[in-house]
């Protein structure tokens, strides 16, 4: 991969982070101080005060990773070890988040809320794990060193409650066998350390270019909530077999999007069929994303197969043939027959042939966003295979936005119909290299 090009597709993201933070200079600041004890615990997290403003805290945090000779990753973990504070509250009907049966100390959490919203972004797991350490840190701390406790503030204590409270011995001996278990507690240091009014450090925007390079590093790689484990359970195998296909939401990161709508760009054509043996097209790390990464675990666990193979792959503007069912008219919605069917019909030997669990399985990939009222529908000809539900043969909608994937049987779904106004797509087919002959394997790269 080319550093200097693929930092510049994900340097976006890294400004508008420093955006949020510019926004939101002054969040938690107040010339009053904290309150009291008293009325500390009539009042959520989010209205805590700071004796410097948001950015302040963040950057002076971050200045003293850099002069602890602290490693990229730990520094802008320090930068943005209180992210999850910048969070909207989760709505009424979302609990996950949720610490205790009181709302508003939601954010007592902001940890976690941080490590989740930083892996989405495209930061690798370690430098979320960070964000996520520095609170545990603070329950480690107060178990650990006498007085510690004594001298958080009243709002700190208020929060430690919601947080887990200090640490039992089995969960601080624990603790201290992560590799970055000094990190964590000096990004607590350092968090503790950020409050001085007046002290004069290197402003946000000078850490730009380190995001980027933190997230270029991360690119297509594993981490939690962003891997086939995580993607996969019981649930989305017994839905692929009962439907033909599973809708897996927020397949890749913000990071990973970007650098896809780049490539469609630069694509020589409106789409591209088999791109990852072009080397050009490459260069941004989706070969291995494609044939052995994320994308080709997810299909191994949801076949329940290993030794999965990519057949065929394009990314671009879909293009594929008018729908000839006489059901719609000339010149709507384009319809694309599935590989199966044209193997099928095309007789070829040792094509794939109709199971219960498909032999070839087709991957759809939504790289723009797609606004309100796009959708993808599917005929699903699940009637025909073995466990069908009767009279299930029928266009069914599936609706996708940026970054989520779909995931088809080419046994059961027999057509697309996409419409001309979709964004660009990235799809590709993988078969099991013991199921499926030779002339079937070059038909579908054709």
């Amino acid at each position: 991969q080319n550093t200097t090009t693929t930092m510049s597709l994900v340097e976006g993201i890294a400004q508008w982070i420093v955006q949020t933070y510019k926004d939101n200079e002054k969040r938690l600041y107040s010339d009053e101080g904290e309150f009291d004890e008293k009325n500390d615990a009539k009042r959520g997290y989010e209205d805590l005060s700071l004796a410097v403003g948001f950015l302040d805290h963040a950057t002076q945090a971050a200045f003293q990773a850099s002069q602890a000779g602290a490693d990229e990753e730990t520094v802008i973990a320090a930068l943005l070890h209180d992210i999850g504070w910048l969070q909207d509250k989760p709505s009424d009907g979302d609990k996950s988040l949720l610490t205790s049966a009181d709302e508003n100390v939601w954010l007592a959490k902001h940890d976690v809320i941080g490590g989740k919203v930083l892996r989405s972004y495209g930061f690798s797991d370690r430098l979320s794990k960070l964000v996520e350490g520095h609170v545990q840190a603070k329950r480690y701390l107060t178990y650990k060193e006498p007085g510690y406790y004594e001298n958080l503030s009243a709002g700190s204590k208020f929060t430690l409650k919601h947080q887990g409270g200090i640490m039992s011995e089995k969960e601080a001996l624990a603790f201290e066998q992560d590799s970055d278990f000094d990190n964590f507690c000096q990004i607590r240091r350092w968090d503790e350390g950020a409050k001085i009014i007046g002290w004069d450090v290197p402003m946000i925007d000078t850490y730009e270019e380190s995001m980027s390079m933190c997230l270029w590093k991360a690119l297509w790689k594993d981490r939690r909530d962003y891997s086939a484990n995580s993607f996969v359970g019981d649930e989305q195998v017994e839905m692929l077999a009962r439907n033909g296909f599973v809708v897996i939401p927020n397949f890749i990161t913000c990071a990973e999007r970007c650098v896809l709508k780049k490539l469609v760009v630069d694509l020589p054509a409106k789409c591209v069929r088999n791109f990852t043996d072009t080397p050009d097209l490459c260069k941004y790390g989706t070969r291995e994303f494609l044939r052995d990464g994320r994308m080709a675990q997810t299909v191994a666990l949801l076949a329940q197969k290993r030794n999965q193979i990519l057949l065929h792959e394009r990314i671009g503007k879909f293009e594929g043939r008018r729908n000839t069912t006489g059901n719609k008219d000339e010149g709507e919605d384009q319809s694309v027959s599935c590989p199966h069917c044209y193997a099928t019909q095309h007789n070829v030997n040792n094509s794939p042939k109709k199971t219960k669990s498909g032999d070839v399985m087709v991957c759809f990939l939504a790289i723009g966003d797609f606004g309100e009222g796009q959708e993808i529908k599917l005929f699903n000809n699940r009637a025909e295979s073995d466990n069908a539900v009767e009279g299930s043969q029928e266009w069914q909608s599936v609706s996708l936005k940026g970054g989520d994937a779909v995931f088809m049987l080419d046994s059961t779904v027999h057509m697309l119909n996409i419409s001309d106004s979709s964004p660009p797509l990235l799809t590709a087919a993988y078969g099991s290299k013991d199921d499926l002959g030779e002339k079937a394997r070059v038909l579908y790269k054709k």
